[in-house]
């Protein structure tokens, strides 16, 4: 009973620490509706830097415009340490609140002079320039980020190769299942809605017309951040990073390479395999070997052995603080590009054949891939959700326990998969028999877009992709599991 009343009491009976353990501990309990009850009457300038952070988190989950306005407004010129503020700004660019986030970036000038909070600052314009629906907004987000990265004005390639004049797609049909949805009650009627927009506008982006293209640049310099750039200072890509000085210092006596294709990336392994591999397919077109891949001097280990299985007959050279090439061929990232697919399909078919030559083993043809080996969004019940699956012969796997060969002969070979959202999902992508993949999707607010994309790889490579939705806490990522809706659906999901 004493609890109750102390959520509903007005905030400035308590001390500035008090108000910050009881918001901690609602947080903590995932009771988002009661901390934005606890905090709305009266969130004043007193509140501490993680009050505000936490009362951000609750009015963005709840859609709380009284507290959001509070938080606002005590935000924008105040000061807060930065990563509070980076953090704050960043999730109401993702909730859609882009006026606001890009007030809060533009009050705090110490986070565009910091070099430290550039990359952090230029990720939330990002977020600014894809959600805001003002025209305006994005323009100025968009120039900021020139800015800061160092990127002055765009550089245009040197040449454009464009698939599709001698080679049209065999088909640019997409398959008719549409992503499915399931056990949406448990969801905040809000983030489902925000879920359906996005499914909804995806859907309308398959009538475009998108065909993969390959630009080229003469006579530009190269860092180990993949970073491009000309000897006048002109930047053509910046990786959210100015240029750094010992790159700078370095491009006056930088060794030279001939030609060169851009295989770089450092944002995680599903930009790697999902957008950058890709990017390289058309390298071994028909069987001919194309030029140099140029790679981090310190690549991720997944890369390399991605590339092994792409082809060995390329060579690989490393960039370190800089290198000159005298004609640098960057890929088309753009997912839309796998419409075409056969742009890729000797890529595709390259992946998979030295992955089961490497990897012979008959793998299970139904499979659940654990995060037992994952430190982002545990699952509390995890294996109770296994063993339940098992018992409907479901192979629990984890995959860092595998080579990458033996990872995409596991997704070869799979017919049915399971899995909850996380980067493993990834080889759906390659995987050229079509599966049906039941994801467990963690729902939170302003991160719908971003968590669509195992979906949106599954409609353009022909997977029959369902949803199974479960609410997550977005303060602590922890989340559970409803078992026994996961093994109905599952039944008939896969029947």
């Amino acid at each position: 009973m004493a609890i109750n009343i102390v959520k509903t009491q007005a905030i400035d009976n308590w001390t500035p620490l008090e108000a910050e353990r009881e918001a901690q501990r609602l947080a903590d309990a995932g009771q988002w509706q009661e901390l934005a009850e606890f905090l709305s009457p009266n969130l004043g300038p007193k509140a501490r830097p993680r009050t505000l952070l936490l009362a951000t988190i609750a009015a963005t989950e709840t859609h709380t415009r009284k507290l959001l306005d509070g938080v606002i407004d005590l935000t924008v010129g105040s000061d807060l340490p930065p990563h509070i503020v980076l953090a704050i700004a960043r999730r109401l660019a993702m909730a859609g609140e882009t006026s606001a986030a890009w007030g809060v970036l533009l009050a705090d000038k110490q986070l565009t002079a910091s070099e430290s909070s550039i990359p952090a600052v230029i990720g939330i314009l990002s977020l600014i320039v894809q959600f805001s629906k003002d025209r305006n907004l994005r323009l100025g987000a968009i120039a900021l980020k020139r800015r800061l990265s160092g990127v002055k004005t765009p550089v245009q390639p040197d040449q454009k190769i464009t698939w599709g004049a001698e080679h049209p797609p065999a088909d640019l049909a997409c398959p008719t299942n549409p992503v499915l949805l399931f056990n949406q009650s448990v969801a905040a009627p809000a983030v489902v809605a925000e879920l359906q927009e996005v499914r909804t506008a995806f859907e309308s982006s398959l009538s475009r017309e998108v065909p993969p293209q390959i630009a080229i640049y003469d006579n530009v310099l190269v860092n180990r951040y993949g970073q491009v750039w000309r000897d006048d200072g002109r930047v053509i890509i910046s990786s959210k990073h100015p240029i750094p000085p010992e790159s700078l210092a370095a491009s006056r006596s930088a060794a030279s390479v001939e030609h060169a294709m851009l295989a770089m990336e450092d944002a995680g392994f599903y930009h790697w395999l999902c957008e950058w591999m890709p990017s390289l397919f058309w390298s071994v077109y028909q069987g001919k070997d194309g030029p140099t891949f140029l790679m981090s001097d310190k690549p991720a280990g997944y890369q390399a052995a991605s590339l092994d299985l792409l082809t060995t007959a390329i060579p690989r050279h490393a960039a370190g603080d800089a290198i000159r090439v005298k004609r640098l061929y960057v890929g088309d990232r753009r997912p839309l590009t796998y419409r075409y697919r056969e742009a890729y399909a000797e890529g595709f078919r390259r992946i998979n054949k030295a992955a089961l030559d490497q990897a012979p083993t008959r793998t299970p043809a139904n499979i659940y891939l654990s995060r037992r080996d994952a430190s982002r969004r545990p699952i509390k019940n995890e294996l109770d959700l296994i063993e339940s699956l098992e018992r409907v012969n479901f192979t629990a796997v984890e995959l860092s326990r595998l080579t990458m060969a033996e990872q995409v002969a596991l997704f070869a070979n799979a017919q049915n998969i399971i899995a909850p959202h996380g980067a493993g999902l990834s080889h759906l992508l390659a995987k050229e028999q079509p599966a049906r993949v039941l994801e467990i999707f963690p729902m939170s607010a302003g991160s719908m877009s971003l968590r669509y994309n195992f979906a949106r790889i599954s409609r353009l490579r022909g997977h029959t992709h369902g949803l199974h939705l479960e609410r997550i806490n977005p303060s602590t990522n922890e989340w559970a599991v409803n078992v026994d809706a996961v093994i109905r659906e599952a039944g008939r999901f896969f029947a």
